[in-house]
């Protein structure tokens, strides 16, 4: 027998994202009337949560990270950012001593960044070439950056041979579906 978890699909996610903005709107418009004029955005930041702008009264929740992690990572993200808006009203920007009691307050896991394991997709994957041999590194990114003239920390033989490969390639030559001379790399 194969246990199966259901997992919401986007869409699902999305509003219930939405259904605790106006919940929590409505539960704390009636002393704070700027709640009001707030907005909720999902955004496409692939390494942001979310965020709290004050002057625009938006509250941004990414949806990239929605799409790869459970619903509640983003729910304890909106808390967090809902804190921010209602800590702004007594006049404290940031993560300070107001904010955090909103925080709490709101169920909101009272950190300026999160402690879980958060899942994205990455496009690239640095490797470092040396001959007709690549070794994958640790580090990946969402876009290209500039490789020339840069080497590993503390090892200058490394310089020139760092490159970025698309994350897909690199499945793909791993499983033996391409060969080296077929991959693309960046520097």
């Amino acid at each position: 027998m194969f246990l199966t978890t259901f997992m919401p699909d986007i869409s699902e996610k999305q509003q219930k994202i939405r259904d605790l903005f106006i919940e929590l709107k409505q539960a704390y418009q009636t002393d704070y009337p700027d709640l009001a004029s707030y907005q909720l955005k999902f955004s496409q930041t692939k390494t942001v949560l979310g965020s709290c702008h004050y002057k625009k009264r938006l509250i941004s929740i990414s949806l990239s990270i929605l799409k790869q992690n459970p619903v509640e990572l983003q729910l304890d993200t909106l808390k967090h950012e809902f804190a921010h808006a209602l800590a702004f009203m007594h006049g404290e920007r940031g993560h300070g001593r107001v904010w955090k009691a909103w925080a709490v307050k709101l169920g909101a896991t009272p950190k300026s960044r999160s402690h879980k394991p958060v899942r994205t997709e990455y496009k690239y994957q640095l490797i470092r070439k040396q001959g007709e041999r690549i070794e994958p590194l640790a580090r990946k990114y969402h876009r290209k950056v500039n490789l020339k003239n840069r080497y590993l920390g503390g090892d200058k033989s490394s310089l020139n041979q760092l490159y970025l490969i698309s994350v897909e390639e690199l499945e793909a030559y791993q499983a033996g579906h391409l060969h080296l001379a077929q991959l693309n790399f960046l520097q």
